[in-house]
């Protein structure tokens, strides 16, 4: 989606929709084409007179799109309604699930006979999504975690309304801002909806096992840890209550009872600094297939999902050790705070959008920094205000600097997060090595951001 350059209109349409990532990999049917003319499995001209027909189907749909006042559209449109024809190909010939018989549709160019199978089949994928996602409203949880029920009252909602199996079928159209453990983001269209969906759907099915109390807890807990309300933090909730139910069984406490006492932790804690790495392997292994046993879970699709969180526990406790910092992993009752964090934005109420344009205007007017950091403090109270300042064009080269350099820690996790979270999807990241690396980003502020965090002491979020 482009972004708009005004600051205003950035910030309403930001509220609107958003598009998730589009997959960059190659559609099948040219991946399929390339390798049959590489095998010698299809000719040249084969592959011609199939492109061919494809342009039938592209001319066919410019009609219906106009509803028959024209064959011509702007190109952008084109390009869009042939990027969705080539979907429902793609869906038809891989649900053929045989290389021969796919080669022989190129080679007899019927394109329309598998554009026509692939298209039921988005639709039947479209329709099975409404009714996964009316399942998933009504079986949600309720623990007040912002973008969780976002993503579920509006983001996944505004896919439903808009979304075309004709012209839009490749379209990735929502704003889902919350992040699976696991997430597969080379699909798209339809088709990734609805793997989302039941993606979410077995989490919840997961942590449903638990009392959401117990799960309020937990994300409180996590929220002290970081200084922050709950409830606005981005984070995977299936991975916590799985963490906390982990080191429940290792306690040999009630594998719903999610936060720690400090006698249990001190146990804990002293039997996993004793381990080898060879060993802390083992009772990962161990532990999960405790945490299944004692959850009663049978599900093959959930089991393996929970075990294939064993290499990303195994390095965020591996590393939780070696840092002495087991308490920010394991989630105790009660943790107090040491000592308070001067902040810039504390996760309170937004600004209303006339007082947002005022401040905008006046820190495009003020010179001094330190005045534009100080404006900033007084009225920025929330991540996703200060965000939109970031993006309001009016800090500039080493402004951003200063401004990063007044954020507290946990500011800059966050601030991170939202940075390098395409990254951070398979799992926790070494900052120190991802801001060595070349990082593709629209935005001037993020760009900053990273050279700003180059000269500075981080090591994992």
């Amino acid at each position: 989606m482009e972004i708009s350059k005004n600051p205003e209109t950035n910030r309403m349409s930001k509220k609107i929709h958003k598009n998730t990532k589009e997959s960059k990999g190659e559609p099948f049917t040219l991946a399929l084409i390339k390798a049959g003319l590489r095998a010698g499995r299809v000719s040249k001209e084969e592959v011609e007179y199939f492109q061919l027909q494809i342009m039938d189907i592209l001319k066919d749909l410019i009609l219906r799109y106009t509803k028959g006042e024209s064959t011509s559209v702007k190109v952008d449109t084109a390009a869009d309604i042939l990027n969705s024809i080539i979907y429902s190909i793609d869906a038809g010939l891989q649900s053929i699930n045989d290389p021969d018989a796919a080669f022989q549709i190129i080679k007899n160019g019927a394109v329309w006979q598998v554009y026509d199978k692939g298209l039921a089949l988005v639709k039947a994928c479209f329709e099975e999504s409404k009714t996964l996602y009316r399942n998933l409203r009504k079986s949600r949880l309720r623990v007040g975690l912002e973008a969780y029920d976002l993503t579920i009252d509006e983001g996944l909602a505004i896919f439903f309304d808009k979304y075309g199996p004709v012209f839009e079928a490749h379209h990735t159209m929502a704003s889902i801002d919350y992040p699976l453990l696991f997430d597969d983001m080379s699909i798209q269209g339809v088709f990734y909806f609805k793997r989302y969906i039941e993606t979410l759907s077995m989490e919840n099915r997961f942590c449903k096992m638990v009392p959401e109390e117990e799960i309020k807890k937990v994300l409180m807990a996590h929220g002290r840890i970081h200084q922050m309300d709950y409830t606005k933090i981005l984070i995977n909730i299936f991975e916590l209550v799985l963490s906390a139910v982990f080191f429940a069984v290792l306690s040999e406490e009630n594998p719903v009872t999610l936060v720690m006492s400090d006698m249990k932790y001190r146990v804990l804690a002293t039997k996993l600094n004793s381990l080898s790495s060879v060993q802390l392997d083992m009772i990962i292994d161990e532990g999960l297939n405790m945490v299944m046993h004692a959850m009663g879970i049978n599900e093959k699709e959930l089991s393996d999902y929970i075990r294939k969180y064993k290499d990303t526990l195994k390095t965020r406790l591996a590393s939780a050790l070696a840092t002495d910092s087991l308490k920010n992993f394991v989630l105790m009752e009660d943790e107090p705070l040491f000592g308070k964090i001067k902040t810039i934005f504390t996760d309170g109420e937004r600004m209303s959008d006339v007082n947002f344009q005022k401040l905008i205007g006046r820190l495009i007017k003020e010179l001094d920094i330190t005045a534009k950091a100080s404006l900033i403090k007084s009225e920025v109270h929330s991540l996703e205000d200060f965000i939109d300042i970031l993006e309001g064009s009016c800090l500039f080269g080493s402004e951003y600097f200063y401004l990063f350099s007044q954020l507290s820690d946990p500011e800059l996790a966050l601030l991170a997060e939202v940075v390098f979270s395409d990254e951070m999807r398979n799992g926790p990241i070494d900052l120190s090595k991802s801001i060595s690396c070349k990082i593709l980003t629209s935005m001037e502020w993020q760009d900053q951001f990273i050279k700003f965090l180059a000269g500075a002491r981080y090591c994992q979020v």
